[in-house]
């Protein structure tokens, strides 16, 4: 019998894109389809429909298209008991790594601060550092988060995680800060913060003006996680009084950002729309297509969400 699998995406184009990578993953016995079918057992959606999983009601899984699985989570139909699967790294850790690098590099060599001098005409040479001068606080080490730890460390920069709980081994010289009582220790000893925690009730607003007040003066912030991380009105301010010498906002609580957002008007502030690490449709197809497979063989397919803590 052919096992029906639905994909959707609210991009017509890019659904067929999905449907085409998934069903050579999957092979002859599945039937790739771009429309609800109530008669499908797997799905891979991004931004489904509010009538989705009523009209989907056989799905014994459903798969995340993306790093995120808030849009699931969600989701006002999502059944209580149907198990939410997320992608893991599918080509995202190294983009997402090549993307911290390079804004790490960027408060490295001062160039934020030398694009201010030459718009005040200005010739001064600022004091030069190596990567050991520079400590990076990491929030968020699951695979992306790792990634991105091992390419700062290899390049000699002092990097810090901060993670829910101890217990985790040291990863690598990464110095792991765990719960409440380490967090003000974390955040004092971090030059540059990058985000990259899913977007939780726990974690909404995480940083915020107390957080800031602890970042050392003249700290950088990178958000290439979940708008909802950051308090915006706090960060604004640590900007506008100087505590933060700037920050790299890939994500917001509002995409696309509006035009009337007061983000646009910072200039310490640089921003991308969400692109520090795209889904890679070939690979996450076939990241998709081997869990399905395993499921379908009644193993264990990894990468299960657990509700309870929205990740």
């Amino acid at each position: 019998m052919t096992i029906i699998v639905t994909v959707w995406r609210p991009d017509p184009e890019e659904r067929q894109a999905w449907a085409t990578h998934l069903g050579q993953a999957l092979g002859n016995d599945y039937q790739v389809v771009t429309q609800v079918d109530p008669l499908a057992r797997h799905a891979a959606v991004w931004a489904a429909p509010e009538d989705f999983f009523a009209r989907s009601p056989r799905l014994q899984s459903v798969f995340s298209m993306g790093a995120g699985v808030d849009h699931l989570l969600h989701h006002p139909g999502l059944p209580p008991a149907l198990p939410i699967y997320r992608l893991e790294d599918a080509g995202m850790g190294e983009q997402m790594a090549r993307y911290c690098r390079h804004e790490v590099e960027h408060v490295l060599l001062h160039h934020q601060r030398y694009a201010t001098q030459k718009q005040q005409k200005q010739w001064h040479e600022l004091p030069a550092r190596s990567p050991a001068d520079l400590t990076v606080g990491i929030i968020g080490f699951g695979v992306l988060g790792r990634r991105v730890a091992a390419a700062l460390t290899a390049e000699g920069y002092p990097v810090r995680a901060f993670v829910r709980t101890a217990g985790q081994r040291e990863n690598e010289g990464v110095s792991l800060f765990a719960g409440p009582q380490q967090w003000p220790a974390f955040l004092a000893g971090t030059q540059v913060l990058i985000l990259l925690a899913p977007h939780t009730a726990q974690t909404h607003h995480l940083v915020d003006a107390q957080a800031l007040a602890m970042l050392p003066g003249g700290a950088w912030l990178v958000n290439v996680a979940r708008g909802g991380l950051i308090d915006d009105e706090a960060v604004q301010a640590a900007l506008r009084s100087g505590h933060l010498a700037g920050a790299t906002l890939d994500v917001f609580s509002t995409e696309p950002l509006p035009v009337d957002s007061a983000w646009w008007t910072l200039p310490q502030v640089r921003i991308t729309p969400h692109v520090s690490a795209v889904t890679l449709v070939p690979e996450s197809a076939l990241q998709i297509a081997r869990r399905i497979h395993a499921l379908d063989a009644g193993q264990d397919a990894g990468a299960t969400v657990d509700r309870r803590r929205e990740y």
